[in-house]
């Protein structure tokens, strides 16, 4: 039996795809120590996984406002703070493999110093900066990307490539922060979705989506979806604290022949919950994937983990996005003829309604969705990504 030390940040989306990964390892043998938020720790221990809290906060990434270089300085900050705590650890747990995500540059730093094998766990799109680019214009595309001071960005880029000297690593440019490449790296998206696709070699591995085969949690509400025209409405679990845009759903849909079920998270008041017209169903939380099952439409925020979910089960989508990353995944999505994409700024009842009625009323929308979920489902999934993970080990004790 192996041992994988995996090391995530506390986001759903992030977290989310790698559970049915850690359980299949753990069928297979394995002994999974993994690292996170405690909101996770139940799910993980399902799977088989041995739970363990970082030994500082868990790793808060994702923030609404984040630029791309409050997101470096976040990395770069907590990777200081705790890979010298967590070096410990890996010298206590002594695992053979290190599984880390894309946004957790300690993972690839420990695996570097204890020459570790190492995986890079990427549940967003990859970066079309491979190691064949040359890190100046990765550099350049950088600070290109985003309004930020010039010293800020050295001051980035140098502590970047101290940490690299530091654990022995070679500076490829700052983009890898972002993607922290490895000899193994786990998308879990496919070619036909990735952006520039043909610029990633042998090393990305494209393995769809990687869903259970089942969600036995949702018995509640399934029972109460009565309608062949089921809308599904939701902004993620980090910024949906909306309630103009809550209210804009009740004026588009109410009295409708829509069936809206709409999950609105922790932080909104119960007044706007207890607003929703007699054809809502609104929770403040939804078992997505069990309701994603019986939709027609999907009103989403564009975030990578609920788009795949949406093409999974063949759903066309409304992307309505509030962030540059969501608006990224939002074209893949147009382009793909898989649903439509609304403005947030600009967002309206009547926009609202048409993009609905629009992408509903098209079957083209919905057979694009199909043929994208019918690719994500034939690529593998958490069992090629757990075969991909072992076979890498094996090849490395050799």
């Amino acid at each position: 039996m192996g041992r994988g030390l995996f090391l995530n940040t506390s986001a759903y989306g992030h977290v989310n795809p790698t559970i049915p990964v850690v359980s299949e390892l753990v069928r297979r043998g394995e002994g999974i120590l993994y690292f996170t938020a405690a909101i996770h720790q139940p799910a993980l221990e399902e799977a088989g996984a041995s739970y363990q809290p970082y030994p500082h906060a868990a790793p808060q990434i994702a923030v609404a406002g984040d630029t791309l270089a409050d997101l470096a300085e976040k990395l770069l900050t907590t990777a200081e703070r705790i890979t010298p705590t967590l070096d410990a650890i890996v010298e206590d747990f002594k695992p053979d493999y290190i599984i880390h995500d894309s946004l957790a540059p300690w993972g690839k730093y420990l695996a570097a110093r204890h020459k570790l094998p190492a995986i890079s766990s990427i549940t967003t799109f990859a970066f079309a900066q491979p190691r064949q680019l040359a890190h100046l214009g990765q550099m350049l595309r950088f600070v290109r990307a985003q309004p930020i001071h010039p010293h800020r960005f050295v001051q980035i880029a140098q502590t970047y490539d101290q940490l690299l000297r530091q654990y022995g690593l070679p500076n490829e440019g700052v983009v890898d922060l972002f993607q922290n490449s490895e000899a193994l790296n786990i998308i879990y998206t496919v070619r036909e979705f990735q952006p520039q696709a043909a610029r990633f070699d042998n090393t990305y591995h494209f393995v769809g989506t990687s869903i259970p085969e089942q969600d036995g949690h949702a018995t509640w509400l399934v029972g109460r979806l009565g309608t062949d025209r089921l809308i599904y409405v939701s902004l993620g679990t980090i910024m949906n604290n909306a309630p103009h845009f809550y209210q804009l759903a009740y004026d588009a849909f109410e009295g409708t022949e829509y069936q809206i079920v709409m999950s609105v998270g922790q932080v909104v008041s119960e007044d706007t919950i207890a607003a929703a017209p007699d054809n809502f169903i609104v929770c403040r939380y939804v078992p997505q994937l069990s309701v994603l099952q019986h939709a027609s439409a999907f009103i989403t925020h564009g975030g990578m983990n609920s788009v795949h979910e949406a093409l999974h089960f063949g759903v066309p989508m409304v992307v309505v996005p509030r962030s540059p990353e969501q608006v990224f995944v939002g074209r893949q999505v147009i382009e793909r003829g898989a649903g439509q994409m609304l403005s947030w700024e600009q967002l309206s009842v009547e926009g609202l309604r048409h993009a609905v009625d629009q992408v509903i009323a098209d079957p083209v929308y919905a057979a694009n969705s199909r043929f994208i979920g019918h690719l994500l489902r034939q690529a593998g999934g958490y069992h090629r990504a757990a075969e991909e993970i072992l076979t890498y080990v094996e090849q490395h004790r050799r």
